[in-house]
């Protein structure tokens, strides 16, 4: 996308991004029930998984702090 407020961005961003999310929404609905499966619907279990899940999310967060940074993305690392 274009740095220049009074223009907006691409197409091929425009449907890049649609079919990114597109896939994410995909994926997310293909593992819910296998993960569902593998705890055999025991909440405890759920609990457990996303609990690991965001452990590792804080982990790669901490260990790769530019990982979800845009390459147009101006914040300064510290």
């Amino acid at each position: 996308m274009s740095d220049d407020p009074g223009r907006g961005g691409s197409a091929r961003v425009l449907v890049v991004a649609i079919v990114v999310v597109g896939v994410a929404l995909l994926a997310v609905f293909a593992v819910v029930p296998l993960v569902f499966t593998a705890v055999n619907g025991n909440p405890a279990g759920l609990l457990l998984f996303g609990g690991l899940f965001a452990l590792a999310v804080v982990v790669a967060r901490l260990r790769y702090p530019g990982l979800w940074r845009t390459p147009g993305d101006r914040r300064r690392r510290r």
